[in-house]
């Protein structure tokens, strides 16, 4: 009897000697989809092919990337009709250059130039090839610009948000109306919105920045916001030009105890609803709030048609029909910020910035 061996080398049967097996090929059954054989009394028809060995050799780069690698020196030895004067202006040697074209031609199969001892002049296929391809090169060229005009902010897209009544001031129409004239070639998108949409905007990034009113209570993370303060306009008392309170050149928050005035709503602005408010409170007076209204415009035309009274900014523009007065004790200013996101490195949003000095 045989001793079978225990070690990791030892084999299962006696009698079997060790000895180094060749190689072999391995091979795998390709075997039809069922839904696509054929079955027949004879059974089925199996295809067996050796499994291919990978190519060691790197992929060849597509023509295209070949041709677009070399149609610059191409061209310019096409307009110069000379190899020498050519690698100057491409600042290459003309051994170099003269690759170049000899690795084109045989990309392309064809000859491009008929060579002379006094220049290089184009063949017929040259010539169709140079006609064909300097549109592509001016074309490529002018991506290419543009790509760059992107990143150094020149050209692009910019979307702000805007609060109507931000575009009284001067700061921020001098601003849009300069940035447009430097650099023509960023669309500026200008959406109006409210506060609470501009924010929501900025949170989920479908506009640059916001112009906005009315920040305060309002939690901006400052790890996510920056906001920049433009100005503030103070709030003064629109009322029909024929009202009594009107001749008075001191008119006070007193003076206001028992008239019905139009409040902006609470839905639009919180702050500036309640900052209203309190102004009155701390006077010890109670406003008589007639009407909510949601804009300033809303304000003035009430007063125009003789209808009641309100406070809206100084520079908001109103009809003969209607007088500003400034209260004393109404303390009520509104303020104007710009809000974008920290993260935000937009190249066609920093000149905006340095416009309305925030940058």
């Amino acid at each position: 009897m045989c001793s079978q061996r225990t070690d990791a080398h030892a084999y299962p049967l006696c009698g079997i000697s060790r000895r180094r097996v060749k190689p072999i090929t391995l091979y795998v059954e390709r075997m039809p989809q069922p839904a696509e054989r054929d079955w027949q009394d004879a059974g089925d028809t199996r295809v067996i092919e050796p499994v291919a060995a990978p190519d060691p050799t790197p992929p060849t780069p597509p023509l295209r990337h070949v041709i677009l690698r070399h149609l610059p020196y191409f061209l310019v030895v096409a307009q110069e009709q000379h190899f020498h004067r050519a690698a100057t202006i491409l600042n290459v040697t003309q051994s170099a250059l003269s690759r170049r074209i000899q690795a084109l031609e045989g990309e392309l199969g064809v000859v491009l130039f008929n060579r002379g001892q006094r220049g290089v002049t184009l063949t017929e296929a040259g010539r169709i090839f140079y006609e064909e391809s300097k549109p592509i090169l001016s074309e490529f060229e002018r991506a290419v610009g543009r790509v760059r005009a992107v990143v150094r902010g020149e050209e692009g897209r910019l979307r702000i948000a805007i609060n109507e009544g931000a575009v009284r001031s001067p700061a921020v129409s001098n601003a849009l109306r300069d940035y447009r004239r430097l650099l023509p070639r960023v669309k500026l998108d200008i959406m109006p919105m409210l506060t609470s949409e501009q924010l929501d905007g900025l949170r989920n990034q479908s506009i640059d920045l916001g112009i906005l009113y009315d920040l305060a209570g309002i939690d901006l993370p400052e790890a996510q916001f920056v906001h920049h303060l433009i100005e503030e306009e103070p709030m003064v008392l629109a009322l029909p030009f024929d009202h009594p309170l009107t001749a008075r050149n001191d008119l006070r928050i007193e003076d206001l105890a028992n008239e019905p005035l139009t409040w902006p709503s609470r839905d639009r602005g919180r702050y500036l609803h309640d900052a209203m408010i309190a102004a009155f409170q701390a006077s010890g007076l109670s406003p008589i709030m007639s009407m909510e209204v949601l804009t300033a415009e809303t304000t003035v035309n009430l007063a125009a048609a003789g209808l009641g009274m309100g406070f809206v900014g100084q520079r908001q523009h109103v009809p003969p029909t209607v007088a500003l007065k400034p209260v004393q004790g109404f303390d009520v200013a509104l303020k104007l910020q710009l809000v974008w996101q920290r993260t935000n490195r937009l190249p066609s949003l920093r000149p905006l910035l340095e416009l309305m000095g925030a940058a």
